[in-house]
């Protein structure tokens, strides 16, 4: 009699839990995400070997972020890492955000998420989950704050009064910027500091964006000393380069087995031009694959087409570039004429950046452009992912891959740079600049006949 009482209770709990929808496409290993490659082994292993060896240690701080422009391979990374978590009982719960695909598009339900996928690896968790379902059967419907709170702290809390020996779990949150409302990306990362007060169960929290303005935002709301950061676009060059390198060989290798092609093709000088190519962006090596394995068409054929005209590859770059773009004119609150004024700004502003020949820093570019450097420093928050825009307003912004600028010169869209046209702006700019500063000893010398090399060229 007792086993079946203790066997309903099981099933009222089990039925009560499904209250609590989570977005089941969001998480590591979804039927949607079966297609999605890991790292190749060999390829990023000091990184993956520095996140593993983070997640496992007491002493290390509770949220790593990793962050990295588009087509960096953040992705990649966050379902290896999540498999190597899954392989040593170390994931705790994972969250692939996706924009446009429903629930993964944002944080509606993200603790619910999480909170069912914890309770797996922590069963000790459903009495406390249960009875915030029993006090608040909504809850799923409430604010992600109140769903953080009731969800997941307090029955995390709520453990700590058992005196069990603590246990590590590490959360996988990716591509938080893919997240639609900026508010819920800043709550969000605002509130993922507090799991750090649970005692009995360790919880890590690994998290991978773009360094984009409202995670930027959100990171500088905390404390320092609650979370460690890495930019995967800083890597050492030699590094991505070897990890390309290693991917294209890799990828050509089944190519020639699937299509039967002669183990001699492609030449490493050939390997080496498209690693130049795509370096620093394994989404752009990506895109080069993708366009020479497509089954129609012959592989030796396809890459001398490719080879000859880049042309073929960039126009397959949309899938990164359009939506860092779109979101530019992605706000409900502007208006038809205020988006025409966005679109100008980005015309004058980035359409001249992608063409300099040497970068300008954001204080040069106001005085070559006429435009007050805090508009510029505005427009380009919009731009992170696809340029270095540095913290100091005196050092050069760069775009990160070439690619962005042909992107832009060759695009269909209202995001189109008429190269000849900008050309002849700079042009007139650099006159104009040429007209307001020239001058007898413009350096300030002491002695007019000091040599070039002797003069800082920073000063110059």
């Amino acid at each position: 009699m007792v086993g079946v009482i203790h066997n309903t209770d099981r099933i009222n709990q089990h039925m009560d839990l499904g209250k609590l929808e989570g977005a089941m496409e969001a998480g590591f290993e979804s039927f949607s995400d079966r297609d999605e490659v890991q790292c190749l082994q060999g390829t990023r292993t000091e990184l993956l070997q520095q996140i593993m060896e983070w997640a496992k240690s007491p002493s290390q701080k509770h949220i790593f972020w990793l962050n990295g422009m588009a087509g960096t391979g953040k992705s990649t990374i966050s379902r290896t890492v999540a498999k190597s978590l899954k392989d040593t009982s170390y994931l705790g719960g994972s969250f692939f955000f996706k924009r446009g695909e429903g629930d993964r598009g944002n944080a509606k339900k993200f603790f619910p998420t999480l909170t069912r996928q914890l309770m797996l690896r922590i069963s000790e968790l459903r009495s406390g989950v249960q009875k915030t379902l029993d006090n608040d059967p909504d809850i799923a419907s409430k604010s992600p704050r109140e769903q953080f709170e009731k969800l997941l702290l307090q029955p995390l809390l709520n453990l700590d009064q058992l005196g069990q020996q603590p246990q590590t779990a590490v959360m996988v949150i990716d591509a938080l910027d893919e997240c639609e409302h900026d508010q819920d990306v800043r709550n969000i990362i605002r509130l993922l500091p507090l799991l750090q007060k649970a005692k009995a169960v360790r919880l890590r929290i690994f998290l991978t964006s773009r360094p984009e303005l409202p995670i930027n935002l959100g990171f500088s709301e905390i404390a320092d000393h609650e979370y460690q950061d890495l930019a995967l676009h800083e890597v050492p060059g030699e590094v991505i380069e070897h990890d390309i390198h290693l991917f294209l060989q890799d990828r050509f290798a089944k190519i020639k087995h699937d299509r039967n092609v002669s183990q001699d093709w492609p030449s490493d000088d050939v390997i080496q031009e498209l690693v130049t190519m795509s370096v620093p962006l394994f989404i752009s090596a990506a895109t080069v694959c993708r366009y020479i394995e497509n089954s129609k068409w012959e592989p030796k054929l396809r890459l001398a087409e490719l080879l000859t005209d880049q042309a073929k590859y960039i126009s397959r770059m949309d899938r990164t570039y359009l939506p860092i773009l779109t979101r530019l004119l992605d706000d409900q609150e502007s208006d038809e004429s205020e988006q025409q004024q966005l679109l100008q700004e980005f015309q004058k502003i980035v359409g001249v950046i992608i063409l300099l020949a040497v970068p300008l820093s954001i204080n040069a570019l106001s005085l070559f452009l006429g435009i007050q450097a805090d508009q510029i420093s505005n427009r380009l928050d919009s731009f992170r992912s696809v340029l270095s825009v540095p913290g100091d307003r005196d050092q050069p912004i760069r775009i990160l891959h070439l690619s962005f600028r042909d992107f832009l010169i060759q695009s269909t869209t209202k995001f189109f740079v008429d190269e000849p046209r900008k050309h002849k702006d700079i042009a007139k700019s650099c006159l104009k600049t040429m007209r307001s500063r020239l001058g007898r000893d413009i350096c300030n010398l002491a002695s007019p006949g000091t040599h070039r090399t002797d003069i800082d060229s920073q000063h110059i």
